[in-house]
């Protein structure tokens, strides 16, 4: 959500995340699917999505096919399945990172343009 003087209400976002894994050991990762949903208070595009292991590298990833999200606060879900075994290559970190592209809403420049959200997986103990 941003706070910048001058944006009206409707300038913002909210992501969450859901994944849907299998097997999981010190090394690698089965992942099944991520289901991602978004909140928006102006309509706003989902772009590109990306899920990348340890090392930065991209194992995985979409079109650039923008998908549009209604500014209407409720929630709006896509689930993507990835059907891939990630190798944690020593980092211990797995993430999708989502590019949006959040409408205009009047107001400073700012109050618009291209935003990316990066979900990690966390171990649980």
């Amino acid at each position: 959500m941003t706070d910048l003087s001058g944006c009206k209400r409707d300038a913002w976002i909210i992501g969450f995340a859901k994944w849907d894994l299998g097997k999981v050991t010190k090394e690698e990762i089965y992942v099944k699917s991520i289901r991602l949903t978004y909140r928006t208070g102006v309509e706003s595009n989902a772009q590109g999505q990306f899920m990348v292991r340890g090392n930065d590298g991209t194992v995985w990833r979409t079109q650039w096919d923008p998908h549009p999200i209604p500014g209407d606060a409720r929630d709006h879900s896509a689930t993507f399945k990835i059907n891939k075994t990630v190798k944690l290559d020593g980092r211990k970190k797995v993430y999708f990172k989502s590019n949006m592209t959040i409408g205009r809403t009047g107001g400073p420049a700012d109050c618009g343009g291209n935003v990316s959200f990066r979900f990690y997986l966390r171990p649980v103990s």
